[in-house]
């Protein structure tokens, strides 16, 4: 079923979903949070050629992304002072339903490389709860989410 449709479009019941990019691997709980992120992300590819698992099991790709135009008079900047942007994505179905150990896997990989600065007791009991894990939105909401989109 690869690469089998594109402009798939996600809808409130497809969240939360799991990003797994260069970046790691981490849990969006809504369209805001995952389309919210700073332009200098945006220019350097964040999200672009990503995977997402959705908690219904689906495996997307990421082929492209593009700023959604803002008609707000509202700018919002981060701490560095990169303007926040909302992008739109442009989605194509990977997998129709992604496997539960290749998840698993995946995830306990970027656990153990991304997140060992939070501790050895904090991952340890993180890949516990990924591998205990029954199903794909089971191990979604293990993982970390982003930060909180002012849209949320």
């Amino acid at each position: 079923m690869a690469g089998s449709s594109t402009n798939v479009i996600l809808s409130a019941t497809d969240y939360p979903v799991l990003t797994l990019g260069r970046t790691g691997v981490s849990r969006a709980d809504s369209m805001a949070q995952l389309t919210t992120g700073t332009l200098l992300g945006f220019k350097r590819g964040y999200l672009h050629g990503y995977d997402l698992v959705d908690s219904s099991g689906r495996r997307l790709n990421v082929r492209g992304a593009r700023e959604a135009i803002d008609r707000g008079w509202k700018k919002a900047f981060d701490f560095m002072m990169n303007p926040i942007i909302r992008v739109e994505l442009e989605l194509e179905v990977r997998e129709a339903s992604v496997e539960l150990e290749w998840l698993k896997k995946k995830v306990i990989q970027s656990l153990r490389k991304d997140y060992q600065a939070y501790g050895d007791d904090y991952v340890a009991d993180l890949i516990r709860d990924v591998t205990a894990a029954r199903t794909t939105r089971q191990v979604i909401e293990v993982v970390p989410g982003l930060p909180k989109s002012r849209s949320t």
